[in-house]
This record gives C-alpha cells, sequence and structure tokens, in this order.
C-alpha cells in the first residue's frame, strides 16, 4: 500500500468516524458481509466489523444516535458523552484498515486518526450547539439527514479515491484552525454542562449557589463574549454577565429597562434564560448543578419588573411570576 494510499483511507475514515463512529462500522461492516466490498488483503482487518456481534452492536448504537441525534439538546449531551468515544473508536477503526504495519507506524497513525477525528467530532459539536439556539427542531433534522449521508459517501471515497479523500481532510483541517477558538470554546461548554448535569444528581442541597451570581454562558448578544462560560449577577436594575477571555475580564451589562420580554425554559442539558433586548434575543445558559437557583434567579427578574412572554409561545413560567396578558 502506497503512502498516500494509506493516508487517505486511514484520515478519511478518521474523520467520518469522527462525527458518525456507529453508523461508518455499521456501514463498513455490512459492506463486507453483503461483499460490497470485495476487502484487499490489506484491509482484511476489518472483516471483524462483518461479524455478527459487531454487526449487532454497530446496529443497536447506530439506531440510539439516528434518534438521539436529531432532538434538540439531546444531541448535545450525546456529542458531550462521545467526545472521548468518538476520537478513540474512530483510531482503532483506522488502524485496522492500515493493514500490516510495524508497531511504529501504527501508533503514529493511530494518533493521527485519532487526532483528525477529534477535529471531525468537535466540529460537528459545535455546529449542534449553535444549531440548538434555534427554537425550531427542523435545523437539528437537516443537520443529521446531511451528516448521515455525508458518512457514506465518504467512506465510499475513502476506499475508491484515497488520494481525493486525503485532500478532503486537509482542507477541512485547515477550515478547523480557521474555526478551532470558536468550536473549542463549544466544546468546553459541552462538557462543562455535562459534568454540572452528572454534579445535579449526587450534589447536596447546601451546594446550590446563592440565585443572585450564578455560573453560565452567553450564547449570543454578549459582545466579545459569546460563548464563553462565566457568570451572571443580579443587580438592582441590571445583570451583568462577565467572563475571562485572552486580556483579561470583560463585563456586559444589561439594564431592566430595555428587555422587553424574558423567557426560562427547562433543557436537558442545560436551562435557558431568553431575553429580548432592543438588540433583538439573547440567549443565556445556566449549568444544572445550580438547581432551583436558575429558577429563582428568573423569579428575581420577574419581581424586578421583566414582563414574561406568554404561556402560548410554549415558555415555561414558574409558579409566582406574572404573566402578561
Amino acid at each position: 500500500m502506497d503512502t498516500i494510499t494509506l493516508l487517505g483511507t486511514a484520515t478519511g475514515l478518521g474523520l467520518v468516524a469522527g462525527f458518525r463512529l456507529y453508523a461508518t462500522t455499521l456501514v463498513l461492516g455490512l459492506a463486507v458481509r453483503l461483499g460490497w466490498i470485495d476487502l484487499a488483503p490489506q484491509y482484511s482487518q476489518l472483516s471483524v466489523l462483518a461479524s455478527d456481534w459487531m454487526l449487532a452492536l454497530s446496529g443497536l448504537a447506530f439506531l440510539l444516535e439516528f434518534v438521539a441525534d436529531k432532538i434538540p439538546w439531546l444531541d448535545t449531551l450525546w456529542d458531550a458523552v462521545h467526545a472521548f468515544i468518538r476520537p478513540l473508536g474512530a483510531a482503532l477503526v483506522a488502524v485496522s484498515a492500515a493493514g500490516s504495519l510495524n508497531p511504529a507506524a501504527q501508533t503514529a497513525l493511530f494518533l493521527l486518526a485519532g487526532g483528525v477525528a477529534f477535529t471531525g467530532h468537535t466540529a460537528k459539536a459545535g455546529t449542534r450547539v449553535l444549531a440548538n439556539h434555534s427554537p425550531e427542531p427542523v435545523s437539528n433534522i437537516v443537520l443529521s439527514v446531511t451528516e448521515d449521508m455525508l458518512a457514506g459517501a465518504g467512506i465510499w471515497l475513502a476506499f475508491a479515491h484515497p488520494a481525493i479523500m486525503l485532500g478532503v481532510v486537509l482542507v477541512f483541517l485547515a477550515a478547523f484552525a480557521w474555526l478551532s477558538p470558536k468550536l473549542i470554546r463549544l466544546v468546553r461548554f459541552q462538557l462543562a454542562a455535562l459534568a454540572a448535569l452528572l454534579r445535579s444528581w449526587t450534589a447536596d442541597s447546601a451546594d446550590v449557589p446563592a440565585p443572585g451570581l450564578l455560573r453560565a454562558v452567553a450564547a449570543n448578544g454578549a459582545a466579545g463574549l459569546k460563548n464563553s462560560i462565566g457568570s451572571i449577577v443580579l443587580h438592582p436594575d441590571a445583570l451583568e454577565y462577565s467572563a475571562r477571555r485572552w486580556f483579561g475580564e470583560r463585563r456586559y451589562r444589561i439594564p431592566f429597562s430595555s428587555i422587553s420580554e424574558v423567557a426560562f425554559r427547562r433543557r436537558i442539558l442545560v436551562d435557558e434564560l431568553t431575553l429580548h433586548c432592543g438588540r433583538g434575543e439573547q440567549h443565556y445558559y445556566f449549568f444544572k448543578d445550580s438547581r432551583r437557583a436558575n429558577e429563582e434567579f428568573f423569579q428575581a427578574m420577574v419581581r424586578a419588573g421583566c414582563p414574561v412572554r406568554d404561556r402560548k409561545q410554549r415558555d415555561w413560567a414558574p409558579t409566582g411570576a406574572q404573566v402578561r396578558p
């Protein structure tokens, strides 16, 4: 196997498995089992994917991912859980596709494919967080179906035209390098939200923070602080969000007088505070380990005079909040 073919096939499978691990293993297994692909001797190790137990496992995992990946915020939770599973699985698939190599080459290829897979996972996970800012689920479904189709096309290209696939991988890596600061912030938010969700199941009630100061993430609106993990403070006449960036701490203040409507929603992974201001909607995410303090923060805003969005728009308003007619 020449170097271009090796790199194109291995990194191509790594990239595809980075955002669709179970689809990759299932399609490869079925392709081998049904004779869609005649494995060359150098790819013989991939035949393990065609075994009964591997097809059953891949099929079950694919069905779970197929459903979870199309539900807003459940897809983000799924991505957070798979932050390390996908790169590891992708690296193993890539090494299996490489055939017989010496240990040093196998290790290098394992690390390379794992790194490419991590960039694929990071790009997918970050894109999904951005899609979840949208109130409708259509964007999640469209993205998920597109990823399903790209996975199939990528697998075919990795075997049929590995040189072209290598070029695709290099272009993707260049784009990732340019967007990586934003994408890494999004994945950091995902992992922090998952950790907070796990803590919320075990934390003692005494550990709940005061509602006037909460850890939060600004999804949009806070100039220069988008998707940064920071804190949000409730003042008598305003909200203040602050977060650390490259050159120190930055603050963003929102007077209550500029807020025309406020809404609170419990999501699967986080709680969401939506503000309607003169500049449009602003979204802030509270972590689940704050628990009832998130709701109390919203109630304090209502008591301060912020109007609550009508229930007909399916936004949740807590007990005691005055809903505007």
